[in-house]
């Protein structure tokens, strides 16, 4: 991918001290992009704060021929969200690439999780994405361009044991980059996410303690490296798939995509054609359990791409006649 040039280019990679992040921002470096590290500096468990990898990574990008600097705010409070950004626009005049990759993990089963875990889990990943977003979307807006990538989990889209804090995190993250698409889409602003499934630091530390909370079994479902086939990507081989989501190129918005263990595919959501009821008004509990192979068929079925689409979808699967149960065509 040495052909993408991002010289004119301004990139915000948060988390990117380590891991998958350090390799967002390595890449976006080595194709031109002025990049603003951002990294808290915060231990595999969450604890402590290191200004270190942050400009480690800097460091690393200046020995190259690249431009960077660091960033240490905190993604998670409205003051460190928009200094991350004021200090791209500060240093390079703008911010173009916004790559929301901080984040944490706490396990815990979720019968005991605790509250200060949930907020913890909530508030790096999916606040902080929010906020950071929201501070870099009006200068977006004003250049009419703007790539923005969140960074979710299969686990938020297929369940997984001993995360549920992270799940709900990353699924928030999948509604609120949806949006983001939708709005940002007339001025230039795409907006599309990854789920990586990748060997870092953070997913290693995840792995022992899940593994320590609920047995081997549980660690299967939750990471990354014991599931039988190949072997997870490393953080390098992720890499090139923030790049193009990145570049001018990419021109496509609201997509989700799934990359790890030697594959990257699409994540898409799909409505079932369903039952419609021959009076909505009337109808009872029974009828539903009666009507379930109808609702759950997926025979035909249809990928809204927002609220109103999936209320015209429901509108074009509806039966041709009134009090037809069937014979609808998409």
């Amino acid at each position: 991918m040495t052909d993408i040039v991002m010289n004119h280019r301004t990139a915000v990679v948060t988390g990117a001290g380590n891991g998958l992040g350090r390799a967002y921002a390595l890449a976006l470096a080595e194709r031109g992009a002025s990049v603003v590290v951002n990294d808290l500096g915060a231990s595999t468990t969450d604890k402590g704060a290191d200004r270190a990898p942050a400009d480690e990574v800097v460091a690393e990008i200046r020995r190259s021929g690249g431009r960077a600097v660091a960033s240490y705010d905190s993604v998670a409070t409205v003051e460190g969200a928009r200094a991350v950004v004021q200090h791209a626009l500060d240093t390079f005049g703008s911010v173009d690439i916004l790559v929301n990759n901080a984040g944490n993990r706490r396990p815990s089963p979720f019968a005991v999780m605790s509250e200060e875990d949930l907020r913890a889990v909530l508030d790096t990943h999916l606040i902080g994405s929010y906020l950071v977003t929201q501070a870099a979307f009006g200068h977006m807006k004003e250049r009419t361009f703007g790539r923005v990538i969140f960074v979710s989990s299969n686990t938020a889209a297929f369940g997984g044991t001993g995360l549920s804090n992270y799940a709900t995190a990353k699924a928030g993250i999948l509604g609120l980059a949806r949006a983001v698409a939708l709005e940002g889409h007339e001025f230039g602003v795409i907006a599309n996410t990854v789920m990586p499934m990748a060997r870092t630091p953070r997913s290693q530390a995840a792995h022992g303690a899940i593994v320590g909370l609920a047995g081997s079994a549980t660690g299967q479902n939750a990471t990354t490296d014991s599931v039988p086939g190949p072997p997870p990507l490393t953080t390098d081989e992720v890499a090139p798939l923030v790049v193009a989501l990145s570049s001018d190129e990419w021109t496509g918005t609201g997509s989700v995509y799934s990359i790890g263990y030697g594959r990257i595919a699409e994540v898409f959501t799909a409505v079932t054609r369903g039952w419609y009821p021959s009076d909505p008004s009337s109808y009872g509990a029974r009828d539903v359990i009666d009507n379930l192979s109808a609702i759950r068929d997926r025979t035909e079925f249809g990928e809204p791409t927002s609220s109103p689409d999936e209320r015209q979808l429901i509108a074009a699967f509806a039966p041709r006649s009134a009090g037809t149960a069937g014979g609808a065509t998409s």
